[in-house]
């Protein structure tokens, strides 16, 4: 997370830095007043954004997934082989765009109900109902992919899922060409 906004929104990452994260003592505090500094911050930023509660929850996601890395850093800290695997640094990199993907739904949502509602369809993409008992992996396979919704959905998760790995995959392929640090 730290990473992620270093890079993403510089100027109001640097603005919120500079001008309420290290006036209110930053992290030279101790660990609570640290994590209240972040988790405060990420909250005005929220507001920032926009006068409505899913904003609001958008900054306090991105403040708890810092002050969880915070944590859990303190916790465990990082070896040096952890730090540059290349399987450590790809699912680092999976896991932050899962959840940033799933901190959007907050920002472009409408509202707190519409938010709601696309993550209820998010979260039940495939219909469940079909029988498992005693079926091999290729029916309980071929069930999962006859069960996407047929209302063109199935073609956009698909797409997405195509465009990932491509995406993975010249990012890999950038990695081992040693044009990624």
């Amino acid at each position: 997370p730290r990473e992620f906004w270093r890079k993403w929104h510089i100027s109001l990452s640097t603005w919120f830095r500079d001008y309420m994260y290290i006036p209110l003592g930053g992290s030279r505090q101790s660990t609570k007043r640290t994590l209240f500094n972040i988790l405060l911050v990420f909250t005005v930023c929220g507001l920032w954004h926009g006068a409505a509660w899913n904003f609001v929850i958008w900054g306090g996601v991105h403040g708890l997934m810092l002050c969880a890395m915070l944590l859990f850093r303190q916790a465990v800290p990082p070896s040096e082989e952890t730090k540059t695997g290349l399987w450590i640094n790809a699912g680092k990199a999976f896991f932050m765009f899962i959840a940033v993907s799933l901190a959007w739904v907050f920002f472009r949502a409408a509202g707190f109900a519409q938010a709601m509602d696309a993550y209820a369809k998010i979260f039940t993409v495939f219909d469940t109902s079909f029988p498992h008992a005693g079926l091999g992996l290729l029916h309980d396979m071929k069930a999962v992919l006859l069960s996407l919704p047929t209302d063109g959905n199935a073609h956009g998760i698909i797409l997405s899922c195509v465009g990932i790995a491509v995406l993975l995959a010249v990012d890999l392929a950038s990695y081992r060409q040693g044009f990624l640090t």
